[in-house]
């Protein structure tokens, strides 16, 4: 199981996500990448920009190319 991300890795994978979601699973109700807006500041909260990081990967380590940007209700559908 992947441990938690550390603090650099986490800002490193938000800023190759440009600040927006990474989620691109058709089942989450858009049609390629999730177009939701993030703001660094409200990681864990709920509601507009809003986000969490988790890993694409639980058995790989704790790196920038396993750590997935996903707006909170695309986090909670991928969980």
């Amino acid at each position: 199981m992947v441990e938690a991300f550390p603090e650099a890795v986490v800002e490193q994978a938000f800023r190759r996500a440009g600040a927006r979601c990474e989620c691109t699973r058709s089942g989450h109700g858009h049609p390629v990448r999730c177009p939701k807006r993030l703001q660094w500041e409200l990681r864990g909260h709920d509601g507009p920009g809003g986000w969490e990081a988790r890993p694409y990967d639980p058995a790989r380590p704790a790196t920038a190319s396993n750590c997935e940007i996903l707006c909170q209700p695309c986090y909670k559908a991928a969980t």
